[in-house]
């Protein structure tokens, strides 16, 4: 039961951190390139740091595939929604449809990763 509650704290914080670095204006913030790169860098970089989220999630997760596809469409969501309080930035449905396939594709990954390792007896 405890560590439920501790995954649900912990679950909700990087939910706030994450919206908190949306809706915040971080200056040097990391960014591939440059800072307005095109939309092909854009893709990249999103694609590529949600398949490291979602794979990282389901390697704390193993075994639960939907839970982890929850948690990474509703933290996509959440990010895009969060930008809407923010007059320079804008929500997008295909940004957020990337994030979601990155994360998926990292997950998936990480599954795949996890059934060929060895389990301890």
């Amino acid at each position: 039961m405890r560590r439920n509650r501790q995954l649900t704290l912990a679950i909700g914080f990087c939910f706030g951190l994450t919206n908190y670095v949306t809706v915040a204006a971080l200056q040097g913030w990391p960014a591939i390139g440059d800072p307005h790169h095109n939309a092909a860098g854009a893709f990249i970089e999103r694609f590529c740091a949600y398949a490291l989220f979602g794979s990282g999630l389901s390697f704390f997760l193993p075994g639960r595939v939907l839970l982890v596809c929850a948690l990474l469409v509703l933290s996509s969501l959440s990010i895009e929604l969060s930008q809407a309080l923010r007059p320079d930035r804008y929500p997008s449905v295909f940004c957020a449809v990337q994030q979601i396939i990155g994360g998926i594709v990292g997950a998936v990954i990480a599954q795949i990763v996890l059934m060929f390792l060895p389990r301890p007896p």
